[in-house]
């Protein structure tokens, strides 16, 4: 990439030898710095900075999630953790079948936004299956320990709803992040989900 001393020199001379307007140098000078952003922005960390944790905190500071000491109000907040959920998962529900991994981290993190909001409204089967289909996402791009934790979170989440077919979604959660820690090799996780999964069958 071209050294930053490199930008500010060719600003100088255009500045004094052409009739280019200001303006455009200075768009031309950030052009590197744009460049530079889009590669730093392309990891994992700023994936979910951009399609969780900004928009999780936007959220939370409109209404603030229950397990936090703000007092909030609660027919209101429900209505309205329930209305961001059904836009993020719609968000995610774009992005489906689309195999780019920007696209699978749309999916991934989308539903993972969802299912939380969904969970913050009390809709726990809701929240269950869209935490499912997260870490669905999350197994496609071989981020496994995400799959592992979101596929344990879709089977507790879904105990909580307390009828059979709820019950079945929640092995099925167990099952499918067991199976990966099997690929993983992750000896203790996996002895863990075998004795759950055994107690459920």
């Amino acid at each position: 990439m071209v050294p930053m001393y490199f930008w500010q020199q060719t600003t100088t001379w255009f500045l004094e030898f052409t009739w280019i307007p200001p303006i455009i140098v200075k768009i031309l000078v950030r052009i590197p710095a744009r460049i530079k952003n889009i590669f730093r922005e392309n990891t994992p960390s700023s994936f979910k900075e951009s399609f969780y944790s900004k928009p999780l905190k936007e959220i939370n500071d409109i209404c603030p999630p229950k397990d936090s000491d703000e007092d909030r109000h609660e027919d209101p907040c429900l209505e309205f953790y329930k209305k961001s959920a059904r836009k993020y998962s719609k968000l995610g529900k774009i992005f489906w079948g689309q195999d780019s991994t920007l696209s699978l981290y749309k999916v991934a993190w989308y539903n993972i936004l969802a299912a939380n909001c969904y969970e913050q409204s009390e809709s726990y089967s809701e929240a269950s299956n869209h935490y499912h289909f997260g870490a669905h996402a999350f197994r496609k791009l071989e981020e496994y320990q995400l799959a592992i934790d979101y596929y344990k979170k879709s089977a507790e989440i879904g105990d909580q709803c307390k009828n059979e077919k709820m019950t079945k979604w929640s092995t099925r959660s167990y099952c499918r992040a067991y199976g990966i820690t099997k690929i993983i090799g992750s000896i203790k996780e996996e002895n863990e989900l075998k004795e759950i999964i055994d107690k459920r069958l």
